[in-house]
């Protein structure tokens, strides 16, 4: 029997999970080294995000590495990926230190204008009733 990661399918997938597995260690450390606690990193589902996405993506991993042709496996890392990235990047932003001395990063739910001004600007002429 060939070895999963003998394959260039096999070699995607073990890379792909690897890209998960350090998401959520980044996850992890941030989060810790941030000094947020653990009320504000479970408001901002940080630690559910990284818990789904590694179950994700272990669950994906065997699936695309012996089942290549099986899209599943593909989208259930790619879903762990995503989940784990939100927990990894939430995290890496509140270790990022703020320009002026009044708030950290808009992260913690502190301040959320900046998404809104965001939705606002991709929102078509007519809000979502003029998409249909």
């Amino acid at each position: 029997m060939v070895g999963m990661t003998s394959t260039p399918a096999g070699v995607a997938a073990t890379a792909l999970f690897a890209v998960c597995t350090a998401e959520v260690v980044i996850a992890v450390v941030c989060g810790i080294a941030s000094g947020m606690g653990w009320g504000a990193l479970n408001e901002l589902l940080v630690m559910s995000n990284a818990t789904i996405g590694l179950a994700l993506g272990a669950s994906g991993w065997p699936i695309a590495a012996f089942r290549p042709r099986n899209p599943i496996g593909w989208l259930l890392l790619g879903g762990g990926i995503s989940y784990a990235s939100t927990a990894a990047g939430i995290t890496a932003l509140a270790c990022v230190p703020a320009t002026d001395s009044t708030e950290s990063v808009a992260v913690g739910g502190r301040d959320h204008q900046h998404g809104l001004d965001l939705g606002v600007v991709l929102l078509p002429p007519g809000g979502l009733d003029a998409v249909s």
